[in-house]
């Protein structure tokens, strides 16, 4: 503790104010690290070099109303701050242990130990990530082709997103283009960014967040050995991975509809961005699930995974991921019998999965067959495990669907004119 205090007193706080508030850092010299700047918003800012981190926030209060806010003493003052900070988001909290203050030895500070207990509405207490991501995309400075570029994308996620399920009456047409006009204005991007994710309206009740195999897996560990009807007689080598009973609708349209050559499209990217910052992940690619291999269709980190290339479908989570039409969770890989083995685990050292349905009409309407058939993933990865939250299966829910339109509308004009079209 006296180190820790002697430590406190020798900092120059006033510098690192300036430091945290600069538009530009300042660089350092002599081997010292330098600051990187994490987040930063107009009240704000979080920086952090090496083990340190510096978090500057500005509080429109006075030093009595902080202190109100930090240390209520009683159940009731406790219950009272959060209500007014919080609204209907804080469900109940109680103060559970008061240390009373008291001097450091000879000096004017004083300490105050509480501890609280509070418990919220959690999709409604704070901004989703992916609704702030959004919203930085739309706000970002245009400095070069490829950010012009990128803002030109996230404004197409955008109208697809507020256009989603939406009937299209001019009433909405017009309510859909007052929002696009309200992104514009700097100020307005978040609200309608988190308008255009909000999922207020899907189900409450957790059961009806549906996993691929939550309870069990309805299809066998062990591969089926398929033969060609050509190659009876030869002897093929047994496949390794599991096919599901609709392999062959998937085939005709991912080639009906030449998906393997729409490869790198903005907007998937921006929507890979989106989900990352949603599940707090390093890393989001959208795969296209083929006959033997799994093609990288889009990312939010190009320099970590190769876009267009492909992958062995045995060595992938998605191998498994197609065997449902439900999203498939894989909290931790490594203990996994399905992927214990495979590249991403024992190369990446990647624990965490989350795979999203991307899917595209099918070819043929065969009465009681679905419209739609999945032929890849919106996948979330990480190299720790993370929990998930009924509001990010839902966003997720949301940006694999309108991953799934902009990748049907992008590759119907593709085929329509393969020569002129920007891919």
């Amino acid at each position: 503790m006296a180190d820790a205090e002697a430590l406190h007193d020798r900092l120059d706080f006033a510098t690192f104010i300036d430091i945290a508030e600069s538009p530009q850092l300042p660089l350092f010299r002599d081997g010292q690290p330098q600051w990187k700047r994490v987040e930063r918003s107009s009240t704000f800012t979080l920086l952090k070099r090496e083990n340190e981190v510096l978090a500057l926030a500005r509080l429109d209060a006075s030093v009595e109303e902080v202190a109100k806010i930090l240390g209520p003493t009683t159940d009731q003052m406790h219950v009272a701050t959060m209500k007014g900070i919080y609204g209907d988001s804080f469900i109940s909290g109680s103060v559970a242990y008061v240390q009373r203050p008291r001097p450091y030895e000879d000096e004017q500070a004083y300490q105050q130990l509480s501890v609280k207990t509070s418990n919220f509405v959690h999709s409604d207490m704070l901004d989703s990530s992916s609704s702030q991501m959004l919203a930085d995309l739309l706000d970002q400075v245009v400095d070069d082709d490829e950010d012009s570029g990128r803002r030109h994308a996230a404004f197409k996620v955008l109208n697809q997103l507020i256009t989603a399920n939406q009937a299209d009456t001019q009433i909405q047409v017009d309510k859909n283009a007052t929002l696009l006009r309200k992104a514009s204005a700097s100020p307005q991007s978040l609200k309608v960014a988190k308008q255009a994710l909000d999922v207020s309206e899907c189900p409450k009740d957790l059961k009806a967040c549906k996993f691929a195999s939550a309870e069990s897996r309805p299809y066998p560990m062990m591969p089926a050995v398929i033969k060609n009807d050509e190659e009876e007689s030869k002897e093929d080598d047994p496949l390794i991975y599991p096919i599901p009973s609709n392999e062959e609708v998937r085939m005709a349209a991912i080639e009906h509809l030449r998906l393997h050559e729409v490869v790198n499209i903005p907007e998937l990217n921006v929507i890979c961005t989106l989900a990352a910052a949603e599940m707090n992940c390093p890393h989001s690619v959208l795969t296209l699930v083929e006959r033997d291999v799994v093609t990288l269709m889009a990312t939010n980190d190009p320099e970590n995974w190769d876009l267009g290339s492909g992958n062995p479908r045995e060595q992938t989570f998605c191998q498994h991921f197609v065997m449902d039409d439900k999203p498939l969770l894989v909290r931790h890989a490594e203990a996994d019998m399905r992927f214990y083995h495979i590249a991403p685990v024992t190369m990446r050292s990647l624990r965490f999965y989350a795979g999203f349905p991307v899917s595209v009409p099918c070819v043929s309407k065969t009465p009681g067959q679905p419209d739609r058939v999945v032929v890849g993933a919106l996948c979330c990865l990480d190299a720790k495990p993370h929990q998930m939250t009924r509001s990010q299966y839902w966003r997720l829910m949301k940006l694999a669907d309108a991953a799934s339109s902009i990748l049907e509308r992008t590759a119907k004009e593709f085929v329509a004119d393969p020569k002129n079209h920007p891919l």
